[in-house]
């Protein structure tokens, strides 16, 4: 297999459609799916790349575009501008559309739910499942990494660790 440098060297996704995601660790999408649909998505997102220094994944699972950030420090948890807290597992954070078949019945009843108060409201609730949250895109936007911080649209999420703060201590 050669490797195709320019996906390999990638810092930003292809552009993921408006709508509703779940953001967050993509492995936690695929629960109580076969092992096999979230393997389908690995093997669309390294084709032509080498697995342990792409930064970038983006990739189809039975028509689903799904597209996420390695985290700089791997597995553990990362909190976004908002304070919403990620828990990692598979050392990356992106985005997963809501209205794919794989999502478990707790992803399906939430999005009801917020789509219901965002249609009444036009806001939405905070919802999580599984360490994923729930957030409207009202446009198109793509997941990137830039030196530890994964963007999920206008979303913001410090995976390395950041500078010293005031007083000389390094700050997760």
């Amino acid at each position: 297999m050669s490797i195709n440098e320019q996906k390999q060297n990638r810092t930003e996704s292809t552009a993921l459609a408006a709508g509703w995601y779940w953001v967050g660790d993509p492995c936690y999408a695929f629960r109580g799916q076969e092992h096999e649909v979230w393997m389908e998505w690995l093997r669309d997102s390294w084709e032509d790349t080498d697995p342990n220094g792409t930064r970038i994944l983006d990739g189809r699972v039975r028509g689903a575009l799904i597209a996420a950030s390695g985290t700089a420090y791997g597995d553990g948890s990362y909190s976004d501008q908002e304070g919403r807290l990620y828990g990692v597992d598979a050392g990356l954070i992106g985005a997963v559309h809501a209205n794919h078949w794989f999502l478990d019945q707790k992803f399906i009843e939430a999005l009801a739910i917020a789509q219901s108060e965002r249609e009444r409201t036009g806001t939405h609730t905070e919802v999580e499942v599984n360490d994923m949250h729930l957030v409207y895109f009202p446009e198109p936007f793509s997941v990137s990494y830039d030196d530890g911080v994964i963007r999920v649209g206008e979303l913001s999420i410090p995976t390395g660790w950041e500078d010293e703060d005031e007083e000389g201590e390094d700050l997760p």
